[in-house]
């Protein structure tokens, strides 16, 4: 019986071992598929089902005033794409693929300069869809002639998330060069 009991526990960890050797392994090779794209080769393929293009999350462009609701939508795809095999979202960039830059978002801050605009997305992620996701964001400023964008790749997450609005839990899906909320029957089914 002992024998029995210290081969099923070794089995257990060998297993645990392996299964978390794995989830690296599918991490590091997303992550080296994602970024091995540079920025003009995204850019021209365009929005497609792991690509999104937002040109603000605060700035309203078309307002010129800020437009705290931009910042739902920029959370919206995250978990868009933590639901499903994950993506980048480029904000700074309109949906034809032109960049407009960040100068006008950096300007709504406190800290007017990229570490202030990661912290604001990272505090938006850990508002609505929770701390632990935080660490499947990877960010990124990039240059673009004399404008800068931001590249948020978002791994795909290990379980659901869901997307707290006020106090309703919202699930978004990636589907196709979209991202939808899912009604309760959807997200079970």
């Amino acid at each position: 019986g002992l024998f029995c009991f210290i081969g099923m526990t070794m089995g257990l960890v060998f297993w645990l071992y392996y299964r978390t050797i794995e989830r690296h392994e599918l991490v590091r090779s997303f992550l080296e598929r994602e970024l091995s794209r540079d920025l003009p080769t995204v850019l021209a393929a365009g929005e497609g089902e792991t690509v999104e293009f937002k040109t603000s999350a605060r700035w309203d462009v078309h307002k010129k005033c800020v437009n705290k609701s931009l910042a739902f939508v920029v959370v919206k795809t995250i978990a868009g794409f933590l639901n499903h095999e994950g993506g980048s979202l480029l904000l700074g960039v309109d949906d034809e693929g032109i960049v407009l830059g960040l100068k006008a978002d950096y300007g709504t801050l406190r800290r007017r300069d990229r570490d202030g605009y990661e912290q604001f997305i990272m505090s938006l992620v850990r508002n609505h869809l929770g701390g632990d996701v935080c660490s499947l964001l990877h960010t990124a400023f990039l240059p673009f002639g004399d404008l800068e964008i931001c590249r948020i790749v978002v791994e795909p997450a290990p379980r659901p998330v869901y997307c707290i609005d006020g106090s309703v839990a919202k699930f978004f899906l990636r589907t196709g060069n979209g991202t939808r909320e899912l009604d309760a029957k959807e997200t079970m089914d």
